[in-house]
């Protein structure tokens, strides 16, 4: 290989190493944004590979040095307002007014140095390419300050290109292996294109603190007021921020834009989909909130699937909106489509189950607060959903553990107290519409420990509360002493079990122990101690303490058919199956006429669980 052909391809090498060692190593931002991932971050390397080779091509072919210094030296000259022109989808017009320029002035010089067309043709050639690369480079981080990491390295590309690759020839030529005459024959031009390169180092060492996406947007809006790219992605950064006001206020300039029509000038689809997301973010953020300009967030969320439709976000946003508006069916439909484009967006997951739990599809609404809250365990909003559904589907029990699981320790949330107490307050008008009013008073009592403030429980818990006092003494009679007489035991079961139905359960104890303790008490009592001081609790604990009243009572009495009956309900409450179906057929055997026994029968079918 003789020496000129190994001075082109050395050269040409380090031409195409040396940039991206830069933007590797000195553009890119500490937090690795800007430059795209996966294949994208192959292309952006492989097109400024692709560029600094043809510019060293340029050079070698006697272009001139004219070439790269001049187009480094014009970039240079708009860099600083090169980031803003990117957020504002100015960059590429921009870039290629400056090549081309750039190119113009190339052919001119040219011409007055003498050289032949097909230089200046070259030249021409070159840049052209060079803007194509950088064409290519560009989209991909312009999402946000990661774009302002791609100029530097298209600044350094032609500067490292010719001064990489001459001096590597320099060092081949002190090496005996090419004739000298590079560099250092140039020593002024050499430094002046030094000169640059340390400019446009420093200018990559200023973009790193660009990397900030908040920051960013603020200058590309400053540079550009009504670019719908940066007043959407400031209205999310405001949201996020908990500035809904602010957040507002850009959603009615965005929407004024979209329908300007001025998403279409949006050439960048990142920049459409950040624009999009932006918006929609800062919509859902005061559409779940409590005040905030809804009809705003609302006209933001329906521009936004006009700018970018295709974004699992942007639905999300859609859906939201209609939920708010009262459109249930539209809101399911944006929804549905939300977690089929993203699967794993769980806010889409927990918006589709308030929508299906408008649309009194429980199962399903149940199914999709599930995933929401698996696939974010930590969001006790998500929590509060999955609470919702499960008290939908007659779940109490499990709806106040997951509620109580996202108390947290104390100081507890205003809004997770809220609803804690809420769904207290709900079980307990279910418990009144059973008349298990001693129930509905023990659920309110503990949902107002957690939220006392809670209105409705305190006058429900009130109203309760008035009528157990005006029943008392009538019941108090019952048990009053007669001088010289004892109590009548059926009136002190009466009395006790007027105390357990309104929750008493501990005053009535004394009462029931009273009636254990004497000599032969008989199967009734210990009937009732089961069925109104245990196993009206409704608990589990309470329903493990009742079998053991209800097979007392069957040790008494073996035919007590009211005993056996309850016994086996109990035993199935406290998943104790196999004795719950051996109880069932001796109930069903001995009252099969009873209005429970369809029940018994049922459990004592082949695979049967009680109806």
């Amino acid at each position: 290989m003789d020496t000129r052909t190994v001075r082109t391809v050395v050269g040409a090498a380090v031409s195409v190493l040396l940039p991206a060692a830069l933007w590797r190593g000195l553009a890119l931002p500490a937090d690795g944004e800007g430059l795209p991932e996966g294949s994208g971050g192959v292309a952006a390397l492989a097109s400024l590979a692709a560029a600094s080779l043809l510019l060293f091509a340029a050079y070698r072919l006697r272009t001139g040095f004219a070439a790269p210094g001049l187009y480094a030296a014009l970039l240079l000259a708009v860099f600083p307002a090169s980031a803003d022109a990117v957020a504002s989808a100015r960059a590429l017009p921009l870039l290629g007014g400056v090549l081309g320029a750039a190119a113009l002035l190339l052919g001119a010089a040219a011409a007055v140095r003498g050289k032949e067309g097909s230089s200046a043709r070259r030249a021409f050639l070159s840049i052209a390419a060079a803007s194509a690369a950088a064409a290519l480079i560009l989209p991909g981080g312009a999402s946000h300050g990661g774009a302002s990491a791609l100029l530097p390295p298209v600044l350094l590309a032609p500067l490292a290109a010719v001064l990489g690759g001459e001096a590597a020839i320099e060092v081949l030529a002190r090496m005996g292996r090419a004739p000298s005459g590079g560099l250092l024959r140039r020593g002024p031009v050499a430094l002046l294109a030094l000169a640059l390169a340390g400019i446009g180092a420093f200018s990559a060492w200023r973009a790193r603190s660009w990397a900030d996406p908040s920051a960013f947007w603020r200058r590309a809006l400053a540079e550009d007021p009504g670019s719908v790219a940066a007043l959407g992605a400031a209205a999310g950064a405001r949201a996020a921020a908990g500035d809904h006001s602010g957040a507002a206020v850009h959603l009615r300039r965005f929407v004024e834009g979209i329908e300007q029509g001025a998403g279409a000038a949006l050439r960048g689809e990142e920049a459409r989909r950040t624009g999009a997301e932006g918006a929609a973010a800062a919509a859902i953020a005061i559409l779940r909130g409590e005040g905030g300009d809804r009809e705003a967030a609302s006209a933001a969320a329906s521009a936004a699937r006009r700018l970018y439709p295709p974004s699992s976000a942007v639905l999300l946003a859609a859906g939201e909106a209609r939920l708010a508006e009262g459109d249930v069916a539209a809101a399911g439909e944006a929804l549905e489509e939300s977690v089929r484009r993203d699967p794993g967006n769980a806010g889409a997951w927990e918006a589709l189950s308030r929508a299906r739990l408008r649309a009194v599809r429980v199962p399903e609404a149940l199914e999709a607060a599930s995933r929401a809250t698996g696939l974010a365990p930590g969001r006790r909003e998500y929590s509060r959903t999955l609470a919702e559904a499960l008290l939908a589907s007659e779940r109490g029990a499990d709806a106040l553990r997951v509620l109580k699981e996202g108390l947290g320790s104390p100081p507890v949330e205003p809004v997770q107290a809220r609803a804690y107490a809420a769904a207290h307050w709900r079980l307990a008008r279910r418990e009144v519409s059973s008349d298990h009013r001693g129930r509905a008073r023990r659920l309110l009592r503990a949902g107002l420990q957690v939220d006392p403030s809670h209105g409705a429980s305190r006058d429900l818990l009130a109203w309760l509360d008035a009528d157990f006092a005006a029943e008392r003494p009538r019941f108090e009679a019952l048990v009053r002493a007669v001088p010289g007489g004892d109590l009548d035991p059926n009136d002190v079961v009466v009395y006790a079990a007027w105390l357990c139905r309104w929750g008493e359960f501990e005053e009535a104890w004394p009462w029931w122990k009273a009636l254990l303790d004497q000599p032969g008490s008989a199967a009734a009592v210990h009937y009732q101690v089961g069925k109104e001081h245990w196993e009206g609790r409704g608990t589990l604990e309470g329903y493990e303490s009742a079998v053991v009243c209800y097979r007392d009572a069957l040790a008494r009495d073996p035919g007590y058919a009211e005993a056996r009956n309850r016994l086996w309900q109990c035993l199935l409450a406290v998943g104790r199956t196999a004795e719950a179906r051996e109880e069932a057929a001796k109930f069903f055997e001995a009252a099969p006429c009873h209005p429970d026994a369809y029940d018994a029968e049922a459990l004592l079918e082949p695979g049967g669980a009680g109806r």
